[in-house]
Formats: structure tokens, C-alpha cells, sequence
């Protein structure tokens, strides 16, 4: 800058703007300094008359960045198909704001079991100061302030895009993220669920300024390491139940019914007891009587409930209820209180006065466990006792119907 004039006992104040260059050699910690120096009365243009003045240097200046650490937290132990709580706390250990956060949470998903059937619910966002409870900015929008998408089997991530300027990590702040997922179904027990989860991206300033885009991958969490990633492992708690089912044909006495007329009163009585050391609680047993028939074999209005264990509740049972309108069995607020405590449920039905012969009825009942099926009925009597501890090798009560007596006659003229 040249050809300013400064009139006697007056000075000239100039102020520039610069910015840091997004080089190898500029990292957080590196020290400057700046020096500016002036040259004043060149006479005509003759560099021979120049003078030069007294340069000034700045004080040391240090370089600083944003620098993100994640804590992945969540249940210790989780039950099949009950949402839990996991947390995403995303400090920003460096020294300078974090923009445009990305966050990657890969959610597990393997032999044993996963959370990937069903997507994160519930999410929520908000930045915090160092402390994690004092709010900096309001609770953050889904669709204004961050974008999310999950990606389901078998990437099984779910990816929050931070967007909006409130989104923004200050120096010592905290973007602390909570969710529900849940265990899926048919997740083995006490299988470990391990969920990673990271920052994945980042910027040094908001756009349309130039910045330092930091880019990071999720690997292994590097579980005790402060740095972009994390993992918490689940351990699962999923009731495994030795259940089996038997039918007695109450008209003729077969114990067990193998055959049956129509109309033939059949009982049936549920065995069920707990293979784990934990305690289940508040599940039910549901048996939808002609679910796996192409017909309708039994009779509408003849389930009647014999017995059911202390404390459950059978009046959601419907006589005429399920999809054939055939009888629907419903036993709920049962529990289990450790590996071999057991009960047993009886009841009732008529078959059909008009049965086609030859026709197999069957019959299966089914353990619900928050809003889940976790086990299916298996007849003992068939194939041999299950083992509960594999699933699908279950074999639901089957009676042959014999409706229809083979005549011979025999006719002589004479």
C-alpha cells in the first residue's frame, strides 16, 4: 500500500483482514507472527530519497482447530423389542468452533442378532457447554437444523447431518444426541451387541468462507482413546422358554388326540417354563385358534379357559375373536422368576360340526414379550421334544379328522 499522505501530529491506521492458509505446516499449536514495516519521503519517485521506518512485529499468534471427541453411551442390557436409549456426546476439545458436523452411528447387525430391523426413534439434538446440561442452543430440528437417514440391512447406519448455523460445536461445547433403537427379534441370548459410532466430518468455519474440511472413518471405536469414535456393547437379554402344548380329545378320552370327529370337544394344556436366570415379566400367551388352518376347523363361541396361573388375566380372550372368528386365546401379566419356574394354561374348544376327512387341524400358541413373538408352541408328541434353544424346530398340535366312516354295500338279486 503506497502513497499516503500523513499531515504532522496525525497517524495512519491501517487494518487488514487474513486468513490462514489451509496448508500441511498450519496445524493446531503451530506459533506466529506477523511484522509490518513502512518506508516514507521518497522525493519524485527517486527510491534514493526513500526512507525506512521502524517495522513492528505482532505478538506470538498460535494456530487452533476444532478437535472432536466422541462418547457413545447406552443399557448395559437390553431386552427383545423394548426401545432403549442410546447417547451420542460429541465434545469439541479443541480450540476453535466445529461446523457442519457429521455423525455416523453403525448400528449392530450380525449372526447372533442386531438392531437393525427397525429404525432409531425419537431422536433429539442440542449443544451444550462443557458441562453437558446447560443449554447453548434450543433443542434442534429434525429437517430444518440436521438431517438424518438410516440405512437398514446391511449397512445398518444411522447418519445426523448438521446444518443450520445453532448447529454449530464451540470451543469446550458438547452436541450431545439421544435415540431409541431396539433388539430385534430372534436376537440370541446374551448375545454382545457392539454399536460404534463417530464424527465423521467437520468444518473450520461456516460457508461460503474458505475452510479445513476434517474428514474421519469409523473403525473399531477405539474403545478408552479420546478421539472421533466410539463403541458400547449390549448385552441381551432375550426369554428362552421350554414350551410345549399337548391335546387331549375330551369326547373320546385319546390323551393324546391324534384323531378326531367333528365336533369332538379337544383340550389343550400349555406347559411353559423359563430357561434363563433372569426374571421376564409382564409377558402374555396368545393362541389364535385357526391362524395356521386354510379353514375354519373350530367352532365359534365353544373356547372355554380352564385354568390360567395366579395373577394373569384371560378378558381379553374373545370366544368369537381372531381372523376366522373362531376363538382367540389371550393371557396376559404373566411372569417368570428364573430358570425352572413354570405354569400351565388349559382350555377348551369344539371342533366344527362339518370337518372335510382326512383334514389335519392344527394348532399353535404363541409367547408375546413387549409386542413380540418369542416363542412358539411345540407338541412333544411330534418329532420328538424341541430344543429352545433353536429356534424354528417347533411343531404345532396336529389331529387328523376322521369324519367320514368307510360304508361297503353289497347288494344280491335273486
Amino acid at each position: 500500500t503506497s502513497g499516503f499522505d500523513i499531515p504532522t501530529g496525525e497517524q495512519l491506521v491501517l487494518r487488514l483482514r487474513v486468513q490462514v492458509s489451509d496448508t500441511p505446516t498450519n496445524v493446531a499449536g503451530l506459533t506466529f507472527t506477523n511484522t509490518a514495516y513502512y518506508t516514507y519521503n521518497e522525493i519524485d519517485g527517486d527510491p534514493a530519497t526513500q526512507q525506512i521506518g521502524e517495522s513492528g512485529t505482532s505478538p506470538p499468534m498460535t494456530i487452533v482447530e476444532p478437535d472432536l471427541v466422541m462418547t457413545k453411551t447406552g443399557p448395559l442390557s437390553a431386552d427383545i423389542g423394548v426401545p432403549e436409549t442410546f447417547t451420542l456426546d460429541v465434545h469439541n476439545a479443541g480450540g476453535s468452533p466445529a461446523y457442519a458436523v457429521t455423525l455416523t452411528d453403525l448400528l449392530p447387525n450380525g449372526a447372533d442378532g442386531g438392531m437393525c430391523d427397525t429404525p432409531p426413534q425419537n431422536i433429539t439434538a442440542q449443544v451444550f457447554e462443557a458441562d453437558g446440561t446447560t443449554p447453548v442452543s434450543p433443542p434442534l430440528a429434525d429437517g430444518t437444523d440436521y438431517t438424518t437417514v438410516f440405512a437398514g440391512d446391511p449397512a445398518c447406519s444411522l447418519t445426523l447431518s448438521m446444518q443450520s448455523s445453532a448447529t454449530t460445536i464451540g470451543a469446550d461445547q458438547r452436541l450431545i444426541v439421544t435415540f431409541e433403537a431396539q433388539v430385534d427379534v430372534g436376537t440370541i441370548d446374551n448375545a454382545a451387541l457392539t454399536n460404534l459410532a463417530g464424527a465423521t466430518e467437520w468444518r473450520s468455519t461456516e460457508p461460503p468462507r474458505p475452510r479445513r474440511t476434517y474428514r474421519r472413518t469409523v473403525t473399531d471405536g477405539t474403545v478408552g482413546t479420546p478421539d472421533h469414535e466410539d463403541a458400547h456393547t449390549t448385552t441381551v437379554f432375550a426369554p428362552v422358554f421350554l414350551f410345549e402344548k399337548y391335546a387331549v380329545n375330551v369326547t373320546t378320552g385319546d390323551d393324546p388326540a391324534v384323531t378326531a370327529t367333528p365336533g369332538d370337544v379337544i383340550r389343550y394344556t400349555l406347559n411353559v417354563e423359563h430357561m434363563n436366570d433372569v426374571i421376564v415379566d409382564d409377558f402374555s400367551i396368545v393362541d389364535e385358534l385357526d391362524r395356521l388352518n386354510a379353514s375354519p376347523y373350530f367352532l365359534p363361541g365353544s373356547l372355554n379357559v380352564i385354568s390360567i396361573p395366579a395373577g394373569a388375566d384371560d378378558s381379553n380372550s374373545d370366544a368369537n375373536g381372531g381372523a376366522s372368528g373362531t376363538g382367540l386365546l389371550d393371557v396376559r401379566g404373566l411372569s417368570l422368576n428364573g430358570v425352572g419356574d413354570s405354569f400351565q394354561i388349559v382350555f377348551e374348544v369344539q371342533l366344527a360340526g362339518a370337518i372335510a376327512n382326512n383334514s389335519t387341524v392344527l394348532n399353535q400358541s404363541e409367547a408375546v414379550y413387549a409386542g413380540n413373538t418369542v416363542a412358539v408352541s411345540d407338541d412333544p408328541n411330534i418329532n420328538g421334544p424341541a430344543d429352545p434353544f433353536v429356534g424354528g424346530d417347533e411343531d404345532p398340535t396336529e389331529i387328523l379328522i376322521q369324519s367320514a366312516p368307510y360304508l361297503d354295500i353289497d347288494k344280491v338279486s335273486t
